[in-house]
């Protein structure tokens, strides 16, 4: 072999090892419904117990259920058109929770997000995508902690309670559209919850249990001008500040 043909052996050799790490690092856009939940998974620790504890209940009224925005992989679920029904290839799903926790100024906030793949309050009217969530405020991260009230997002801003209806220490609320209203979140009442077969009951999952590569995923994924991730380092702070105030 001439020292030529060696050198050129070796620059492909080191070429394709250089190259191989970037295809295994390749996130994708996939179905809406391709992307895995994970499962239920919240840190061993007091303030793991307080997000398990205050986790709300949700009732679906209307509209899709809540699905995983993303998996393992940092693939990312790519939504609906507002095309069909309301509840149009939305309507069953293992779906996903997601918490996040802080100390923000004199309180403790727990943030709770659910993602939604579309909002249509009738056909054609709405858009791909849908972030909600609801925020748990508490005198402290420790064992004796009580419940201070809770915050909904309302897309631009935030609907405050300091008595929701509890089902033990979970707050209850609803998720519809009024039309032609896109869809969000409202509070409920303990009846409606006995009353409906929607309550939804999906794996919780904390900020800090989510592997690297869906963290990156959610903080780089691109919802739509109107549609942020709340619990990312971008917005989480602002979220709160903008509840706290309401």
């Amino acid at each position: 072999m001439s020292l030529r043909t060696a050198l050129f052996s070796l620059a492909v050799m080191a070429g394709s090892a250089f190259a191989a790490p970037a295809k295994l690092s390749t996130r994708q856009i996939i179905d809406h419904n391709a992307v895995a939940s994970f499962p239920e998974s919240v840190p061993d620790s007091a303030v793991g117990k307080l997000i398990t504890k205050y986790a709300p209940h949700l009732r679906i009224a209307d509209g899709c259920v809540p699905f995983p925005a993303v998996d393992s992989m940092g693939n990312i679920g790519d939504g609906l058109k507002p095309t069909g029904s309301s509840a149009g290839d939305c309507s069953t799903s293992q779906g996903q929770v997601y918490a996040r926790a802080a100390t923000f100024r004199d309180r403790f906030a727990i943030m709770y997000s659910w993602y939604m793949p579309k909002t249509e309050p009738s056909a054609h009217l709405g858009h791909r995508h849908n972030w909600n969530n609801a925020i748990v405020w508490l005198s402290d991260d420790g064992d004796e902690a009580t419940l201070l009230g809770t915050s909904i997002s309302q897309k631009s801003s935030y609907d405050q309670s300091t008595t929701p209806a509890l089902d033990g220490a979970a707050p209850l609320l609803y998720y519809k559209s009024n039309w032609p209203s896109v869809h969000k979140l409202y509070y409920d009442s303990l009846e409606g919850q006995q009353e409906s077969i929607r309550v939804v009951d999906v794996p919780l999952v904390a900020w800090d249990s989510l592997p690297t590569a869906s963290q990156e995923a959610l903080a780089t994924a691109d919802f739509g001008d109107d549609e942020v991730v709340p619990f990312i380092d971008t917005h989480f702070n602002d979220k709160l500040g903008a509840a706290y105030g309401a």
